[in-house]
């Protein structure tokens, strides 16, 4: 638009000096352009109206249709530099020149949007978005504006309406396939981690472990609890009349809830309590006075020794196995020292407890690791658990070690349910795969089928395979890795013989195929093996067990490795769920998993730049 800017200057600079002085000094000490606004408003009369039209009758007064694309290529140079806002004046420019419902204005508007985006202006953003549409916005870039439309719904923490927008565009990708195949898969790709974003926002929106466990994380349990030091509020001591002191819940708990975090009254390296107890003896015969001092001394270490057997707590963490050049890790549980802790010592035995321990150095961490309701005890797995023991070697072990007849709801079940053990240790029948029941005669389940055999038969079956998968360890070990494969393939088809298929070592022999496959970077089959592995674990295990967490992490690894990011991305959440119930949010393999999420989630999306 062109108008003769000088010209009225000058008019309005002649009635400028014929002002009376006040007024002039009025205008002049104006606070704001608002107050300016109203003296001079005043001021117009009809003769300058006049005035106006006369100068502007020749001149051309209307928008110039080149300059909508001039200021629209400028501001796309503009936004290649990423000066965003020096595009998004420019497009401004167009917008200012262009005609509405016509393409050049809805193409200014959405490329302003895409500017407004980088600039981290969201909702001003969306709105661009909307304008671009009312004017007719091409059909054919539609897409691209969608996806920048549900970046800015999922930022802001509008997820249904973000789903929304992603559900439509993949019915109307469905529909109308005119992209390239290139582009296509760019697309597919970043709605799938579009759709991974509204998914873990919506879990952290609810009463998620991740948001638990860091509420919980820094909280001083000593100031916390006036009955008990290093308890949360959510934990009562209680008096039984048959256990004696127990720990309660006070209100009902929710898995991940850090419930007890206590430092060790007294630890002792398990590598340094040979040394430390030579090192305390007297070099030469000691005097009276020494003698007298090395009594009392003897007397408490005595007493701490003996409680050690009832009250002391294992003090371990999970341990990289391996070598440093494999891309899939393994871990075990290992044990670094023995401790007392006054507040964990409270917690009764269950082989199906409701709470997990963790460790810092010397520092025990006790969370939920399932509901807990009002009223029911916390209970803590004192070694024999149900996963890894049968009931008759449970009892055995915590009668000689802790002098009491396990009565919880584990051993109760087991006691009446499993004629042919659990399954992990189970035999099958050879003809047709029922489980084998009996004592040193075993026969199948099967009451059609006839077959028996000895346990002494299988017993020995079962420790020549283990053999074999030994070697095949080795020879994995040793980066002879074909052959690893040919062996362990070999112990699969021997093991499908006469094993369940929920046999502990069939679960082996699965994740040492998968640590294979993965050396040679053959991710898929790493993948299967590691899946069947998986299902051996969570029938041992169970589904929300912190060895499930373990073996999911390691999944993740495969597939993050292997670039299947959907899959990469859902394994991910499922594996950081359990180990931040069971481990916190400090946990190494925690930390892991957020960075290849974060990495994964920071791939090159579809670019949200100008459209033309």
């Amino acid at each position: 638009m062109d108008l003769p800017v000088d010209e009225w200057k000058s008019h309005i600079l002649q009635k400028w000096f014929l002002l009376p002085e006040s007024f002039r000094v009025t205008i002049c000490t104006a606070e704001t352009l608002s107050d300016i606004f109203l003296h001079s408003s005043s001021l117009l009369q009809p003769e300058d109206e006049i005035f106006l039209k006369r100068l502007s009758s020749g001149y051309l007064v209307r928008k110039d249709p080149d300059a909508p694309l001039f200021y629209r290529e400028e501001g796309n140079k503009k936004f290649q530099e990423k000066d965003y806002m020096g595009a998004t004046l420019l497009y401004s420019k167009g917008i200012s020149h262009s005609r509405p419902n016509s393409e050049d204005i809805s193409l200014c508007y959405a490329n302003r949007s895409a500017a407004l985006f980088h600039l981290g202006q969201y909702e001003t953003c969306l709105k661009d978005i909307l304008r671009a549409q009312m004017h007719g916005y091409p059909e054919r870039l539609q897409p691209k504006m969608m996806l920048r439309k549900a970046e800015c719904l999922v930022t802001l923490g509008r997820l249904q309406e973000a789903s929304q927008v992603i559900s439509d565009l993949e019915s109307n990708m469905a529909v109308k396939q005119t992209l390239a195949p290139s582009q296509f898969h760019i697309l597919q790709g970043t709605l799938c981690r579009l759709k991974m974003k509204v998914q873990g926002k919506e879990n952290l929106t609810e009463s998620s472990p991740s948001i638990l466990t860091n509420a919980f994380e820094e909280m001083n349990l000593r100031e916390e609890n006036e009955q008990i030091s290093s308890a949360s509020s959510s934990v009562g001591l209680c008096t039984d009349p048959l256990k004696g002191r127990c720990l309660i819940a006070t209100k009902d708990i929710l898995p991940g809830e850090l419930l007890v975090k206590e430092d060790a009254f007294v630890s002792l390296e398990a590598a340094r309590l040979q040394t430390s107890l030579k090192s305390s003896q007297p070099e030469a015969a000691a005097g009276p006075a020494m003698c007298q001092e090395l009594h009392v001394w003897g007397v408490a270490m005595l007493r701490h020794m003996l409680q050690l057997q009832c009250n002391a707590q294992a003090i371990t963490a999970i341990q990289q196995t391996g070598s440093k050049e494999n891309i899939i890790t393994d871990s075990r549980q290992v044990r670094l020292a023995t401790g007392i802790f006054p507040v964990v010592s409270l917690l009764n035995h269950s082989c199906s407890p409701n709470t997990s321990v963790s460790f810092v150095s010397t520092v025990a961490t006790v969370r939920a690791s399932q509901p807990i309701g009002k009223g029911q005890e916390i209970l803590h797995c004192y070694g024999p658990h149900e996963s890894r023991m049968s009931v008759a070697e449970r009892q055995q072990k915590l009668r000689s070690q802790y002098f009491f007849d396990c009565n919880c709801l584990a051993c109760q079940t087991e006691k009446h349910v499993r004629a042919a053990g659990p399954p992990w240790e189970a035999f099958c029948c050879n003809s047709c795969r029922e489980l084998m029941q009996g004592d040193d005669v075993l026969s199948c389940g099967n009451a059609s089928c006839t077959e028996t055999v000895s346990r002494d038969r299988l017993v020995s079956q079962l420790q020549d395979l283990q053999k074999q998968i030994g070697m095949a360890q080795k020879l994995l070990r040793n980066g002879k890795v074909e052959r690893a494969i040919q062996l362990l393939l070999g112990c699969q088809r021997d093991a499908a013989s006469f094993l369940s298929a929920e046999h502990r070592v069939v679960g082996e022999i699965e994740d040492g195929l998968a640590q294979a496959y993965a050396a040679l970077g053959d991710w898929q089959k790493s993948a299967t093996h590691l899946q069947k592995s998986l299902q051996v674990v969570e029938v041992r295990h169970g589904s929300s067990s912190v060895e499930m967490g373990h073996e999911l992490f390691k999944l993740a690894q495969i597939f993050f490795n292997g670039f299947a990011i959907p899959e990469a991305l859902s394994t991910i959440q499922k594996a950081e769920k359990l180990l931040l119930v069971h481990c916190g949010p400090r946990n190494d393999e925690v930390q892991e998993l957020q960075e290849m999420k974060s990495c994964l989630l920071d791939l090159p999306r579809i670019p949200v730049g100008p459209s033309v």
